[in-house]
């Protein structure tokens, strides 16, 4: 069966080559291989996910610097127009006369 077949060619492998051809021929380049590999994919991701959050951030206090802004500037645009309609009379109620 197959199972014999692995067994009886690792068995012959092992012991003409030694046992230490599975760790630097098999698994061990192998798990250093992939254990780089998997520490650069994490760290480009937290890296890229790190850099979305940051450009989110900019974006959301520029965006709340100009409605602050936007904000000021109609509010000093609407006292200096009633500022100016009050100066000019404009502003001023009608004197009511009363009746007796």
């Amino acid at each position: 069966g197959a199972a014999k077949g692995v067994v009886q060619v690792t068995y012959e492998i092992g012991k003409s080559e030694g046992v230490v051809v599975f760790f630097t021929r098999g698994i061990l380049p192998r798990i250093v291989k992939r254990s780089l590999q998997s520490a650069l994919t994490w760290t480009m991701y937290t890296e890229f996910i790190e850099a979305l959050i940051n450009r989110r951030e900019t974006k959301v206090a520029a965006a709340a610097t100009l409605a602050e802004r936007t904000a000021t500037e109609a509010a000093t645009s609407a006292i200096a127009a009633t500022t100016a309609a009050v100066a000019d009379g404009a502003g001023a109620t009608p004197d009511v006369k009363s009746s007796k």
